[in-house]
């Protein structure tokens, strides 16, 4: 009966692990190391509070960003020394997608994986 009720509770462990860590997206305060699958580089993804304003970082580019919470993603805007950052995380995948626009054009995308 033992062995029983230990399956159950691994296989309840194991669900929840996946949706916790897509719900870390949805907190009021969460920092995020997002990683790129083009080139292995790193964006940090910051928010406090609950703003609709937090921090991103990619290679040169850092700042305050607008936060857009919309569907199935969150995004972030950075406008910062003529370029545009638009980061689209989705809360279910944690895939990314992001596009510089400005003085260099870049693409790029990539998983941040939550613990």
């Amino acid at each position: 009966m033992a062995k029983k009720y230990l399956c159950v509770l691994a296989v309840a462990a194991a669900a929840a692990t996946p949706a916790l860590a897509n719900n870390a997206l949805k907190q009021d305060d969460f920092s995020v190391e997002c990683v790129s699958d083009v080139d292995g580089s790193n964006v940090t993804l910051k928010r406090s509070g609950g703003s609709d304003k937090g921090h991103l970082s990619t290679g040169d580019l850092e700042g305050e960003a607008a936060i857009y919470p919309v569907g199935e993603s969150m995004t972030f805007l950075l406008m910062q020394d003529g370029q545009v950052v638009t980061f689209v995380v989705n809360y279910d995948s944690l895939k990314y997608d992001m596009m510089v626009k400005g003085a260099v054009q870049k693409f790029d995308r990539g998983t941040c994986p939550v613990s």
